[in-house]
């Protein structure tokens, strides 16, 4: 469905921001790759995902881990990944949710893109065509 091809663009997009070093927008995606993750029912790699990126997004504006953060900053945030995220917070609990957030701020980029990758292998690949336009 929807979520699985988005999940699959997610990944595509982690990988080639990982290949040419564009980790803003690894951080991008991996954000959303945390809502389409909750929306999916795994709400603690949801936290992890989102935590990954956070951490990026904190060390890319010289924030340290101590930092007050709202999450990565950008304009086109949507509705849908909050949501998504608040339900997977709701879910878990405060306390397993900063865990599992923890767990994933404590990732590097190399890492986060594993475990995305890694979460995400039940998807069917995207066609060459869709993988190389991300």
């Amino acid at each position: 469905g929807d979520r699985e091809r988005t999940a699959a663009h997610c990944v595509a997009a982690l990988q080639a921001c990982r290949t040419h070093g564009y980790e803003q927008f690894a951080a991008y995606a991996l954000e959303m790759l945390a809502g389409v993750t909750a929306a999916d029912g795994r709400p603690r790699q949801a936290a992890r995902l989102l935590g990954a990126a956070v951490a990026i997004s904190d060390r890319l504006r010289g924030r340290d881990a101590s930092g007050e953060t709202s999450g990565v900053e950008y304009d086109w945030e949507t509705r849908a990944v909050k949501r998504a995220l608040n339900t997977a917070r709701a879910t878990l609990g405060p306390d397993a949710w900063n865990a599992a957030l923890d767990e994933g701020r404590a990732l590097d980029l190399e890492a986060a893109v594993a475990s995305a990758s890694e979460w995400t292998a039940h998807l069917a690949p995207l066609p060459r065509s869709a993988s190389r336009s991300s």
